[in-house]
């Protein structure tokens, strides 16, 4: 226990004085800090359901947080330009329609491809008993046939949900777009039988949003972890995840589901404590570097490129895991000097990212959704690294709506229009 109560002691100190260098709490090694703080409080509150954590694992999240934290002060040295005044930038009037044509084509072409993924998820859940979970198990199948093409979709429908919410204002058809993109992303996630994309879409929405208005939405996180919680019991009862029985009543279940969320938030921060103390336990699966390799393959390469998903560990009271934090990408295979510049060098880039959506660099605001999302969900996987692919696609199509970011600032000219903001 002492060691956990040191190392929240310690992420307070951080969140403080991030706090106080960054000037928010949503620049990212304050938002860092504070994330940590909350997994580590939670596992404080809930000890007598995991392995203690060791003096090792603590050492290892409250430096990693610092390297975080250093990294994003080296990015604040890098400008003199400081965050602009509060406020959302003004759409120029002739790259308003384009980019509302350009986003209401792409819903369309989505919504096109919805009865052909839907055919492709149905040939996943065939022949099981239970449907969901027959999904979820064959698409975690690293010999199931591929989704082709129809992989992007998924990817492709959360980040126009991004970017329409950012280019969100009082006008009708910008409004049915967010709406048509936000619906078919719960749609398409659940039909994955999965859980953390509807966390990664919530948390992304609520990055942009403080952008856009600079100040946290209590309302719409309410509604909005309302909402998560839905999506993740219901998912759970489908599957039948963490013991939940999909034949039994909501109230029967609700000890079991308490339970199944505990372990899924928390679970990863006492697996990899446990790495830290035996880093032979689990053989390296999340190579940061995975995304390079599997891209070398294709053109002829032979790079030994492990499954994602890694072997599975017991983390107290017969339950067990397979998910390691994000310090599983870089302590197996790069030991405490990966630990080190990793952590670093990610919150010396996501401070470049946020410097400039702070300055309503309409790229920027979108990859800060993606880094905000990844920051909160760290604890429980690496969302920076192994996230390139999604990155990159998003930043192909915020190139073909706004142009090519040349630089990382948005540079305003005249505009005969000025398009109202988003209240």
């Amino acid at each position: 226990m002492i060691p956990l109560v040191i190392t929240l002691v310690g992420m307070c100190m951080l969140v403080v004085i991030n706090r106080r260098v960054g000037g928010h709490l949503v620049y990212p090694p304050a938002a860092f800090a504070l994330a940590w703080l909350g997994y580590l409080a939670l596992l404080f509150l809930a000890q007598n359901m995991f392995y203690p954590l060791s003096v090792a694992g603590a050492s290892a999240y409250l430096l990693g947080a610092i390297c975080f934290s250093v990294g994003g002060v080296l990015a604040l040295r890098v400008s003199t330009n400081k965050a602009a005044p509060t406020r959302w930038p003004e759409l120029m009037a002739e790259r308003y329609d384009r980019t509302t044509k350009v986003m209401a084509i792409l819903a369309v072409v989505l919504l096109c491809c919805m009865p052909f993924y839907w055919r492709y998820v149905s040939s996943l859940g065939a022949g099981h008993e239970n449907f969901w979970y027959g999904v979820r198990i064959e698409s975690l199948n690293p010999e199931q046939e591929s989704a082709g093409v129809l992989a992007n979709v998924v990817s492709l429908s959360a980040t126009l949900a991004l970017v329409a919410f950012w280019e969100l204002d009082k006008t009708p058809k910008r409004r049915a777009i967010f709406l048509v993109a936000l619906a078919m992303t719960l749609v398409l996630n659940l039909l994955t039988a999965g859980r953390a994309g509807f966390a990664s879409l919530a948390l992304g929405l609520v990055g942009i949003h403080w952008v856009k208005v600079r100040r946290l939405p209590v309302k719409a996180l309410f509604w909005g972890g309302i909402l998560f919680l839905v999506f993740f019991f219901g998912i759970a009862l489908l599957v039948g995840k963490g013991g939940v029985d999909p034949n039994a009543s909501l109230s029967e279940n609700i000890p079991d589901l308490f339970e199944d969320l505990m372990h899924y938030a928390l679970g990863g921060a006492v697996a990899f404590d446990q790495l830290v103390q035996d880093p032979g336990l689990v053989p390296p699966a999340w190579n940061p570097f995975r995304v390079v390799l599997l891209t070398l393959n294709k053109f002829g390469a032979s790079f030994e490129v492990p499954s994602l998903h890694a072997n599975f560990i017991y983390i107290g009271g017969n339950k067990t895991t397979n998910v390691y934090t994000m310090y599983f990408s870089y302590f197996p295979e790069y030991g405490w000097p990966g630990l080190i510049a990793f952590p670093t060098f990610l919150g010396f880039v996501s401070t470049l990212i946020w410097k400039a959506a702070m300055r309503g660099n309409s790229h920027a605001v979108v990859q800060f959704g993606m880094v905000f999302a990844a920051i909160f969900l760290s604890g429980f996987n690496e969302g920076f690294f192994l996230s390139i692919n999604p990155i990159l696609k998003a930043l192909i199509f915020t190139s073909v709506l706004y142009g090519m970011p040349v630089r990382l600032r948005w540079n305003p000219r005249p505009r005969s229009r000025l398009t109202q903001a988003y209240p």
